[in-house]
């Protein structure tokens, strides 16, 4: 892992979900002083802090929301802090630039589309577009979802899928509420964090409903046997003894020559 930035020898680094980074424990070859310098660089070229995040974001691989940017005051002295710390929170967390252009409908070999379908309304003259955010109705998930939450559910209920056994038609259905429960709680909990009323309550409830969902599925961490993670027959064991359910069994095993031997010379000692 790098310890200092590549180019002032610091080691303050920004977090990133970005494969970019996947071998440097998830942060910045560069650090955040470095990166806000540059941050700035830019803001004087384009004369515009949104064009300097767009270009600082396709640098660094980070994603660029303009529903964030609606949330955050233009003059805030720590724009660009502020503008990463609300990617870190909810979906927004583990999407990168190409989340940006697949938003966008793709991109073509100039900047265009920061006029065109990137920047905010009110700094074009196009309206803002939400299409991302249009909710359709999911047979699956049997309820209205767009296109990133049917996205989130499908990975949350395959990554369960694969850590835990999910066998029958009622395993499936619980895997399923608890992808949707997880979706609500995020909700909430990004609700919460940008200080809207009631979040807090709301997001106390979600969790609550979570966590009885895991609890009664089975599902949760501490409901797991040793068997699940790879014991095998002694795990079983190990949780019959626990839960006091354990019998031992006798199995009788023929006697070879050298069983018979030391029981004679226990014979014999017992006789002295």
């Amino acid at each position: 892992m790098r310890k200092t930035c590549e180019a002032i020898k610091k080691d303050n680094f920004y977090t990133s979900v970005s494969k970019l980074y996947k071998n440097n424990d998830g942060r910045t070859t560069v650090c955040q002083d470095c990166i806000k310098e540059l941050f700035n660089q830019y803001t004087k070229t384009f004369e515009d802090k949104v064009t300097a995040l767009y270009h600082i974001c396709a640098r660094f691989d980070w994603y660029f929301s303009k529903k964030i940017l609606s949330e955050i005051d233009e003059g805030d002295t720590n724009f660009l802090s502020t503008y990463l710390r609300r990617t870190n929170l909810g979906l927004n967390r583990v999407k990168t630039f190409i989340d940006t252009l697949t938003e966008c409908g793709g991109i073509g070999s100039n900047d265009s589309i920061i006029q065109n379908t990137i920047l905010p309304a009110s700094l074009t003259e196009r309206s803002l577009d939400n299409s991302s955010v249009e909710k359709e109705y999911s047979n699956e998930w049997v309820g209205e979802y767009t296109v990133k939450e049917r996205d989130y559910l499908d990975k949350y209920y395959a990554g369960l899928r694969s850590d835990y056994k999910i066998i029958t038609e009622n395993h499936r259905d619980y895997a399923r509420k608890i992808a949707k429960a997880s979706l609500y709680m995020d909700i909430c909990f990004e609700d919460m964090m940008k200080g809207e009323k009631g979040a807090e309550i709301q997001y106390n409830k979600a969790r609550e409903t979570f966590d009885k969902l895991c609890q009664s599925a089975k599902f949760a961490e501490s409901s797991r046997s040793i068997n699940d993670v790879g014991l095998g027959s002694f795990g079983k064991i190990f949780e019959q003894v626990e839960n006091e359910e354990y019998i031992y069994k006798h199995v009788p095993i023929k006697k070879d020559e050298i069983d018979e031997m030391l029981a004679a010379f226990q014979t014999i000692q017992k006789s002295l």
